[in-house]
């Protein structure tokens, strides 16, 4: 099975937003941004990892399933 130019783009370059900034300079920061780098770096971190489960998925089985959980209603509001 061939793999798609976006499948070999995230085998190549994992998604790593905060790639570079270096933690010891959060000391010369806010306490509300060193917040907010924390957050978006576990955010990263875990959008890295459910990647890299794909990824070993597809290696594996030759394709790769991503479910995610969505909130279904019946509300009719709109």
């Amino acid at each position: 099975m061939k793999r798609t130019p976006a499948e070999e783009a995230k085998i190549r370059r994992p998604h790593k937003p905060l790639e570079g900034f270096p933690e010891e300079k959060l000391a010369i920061y806010s306490q509300e941004f060193r917040e907010s780098y924390f957050r978006r770096k576990a955010i990263a971190d875990n959008l890295l990892e459910q990647q890299r489960a794909l990824i070993m998925q597809f290696r594996k089985k030759g394709y790769a399933e991503d479910y995610k959980e969505v909130e279904v209603t019946d509300d009719e509001d709109n």
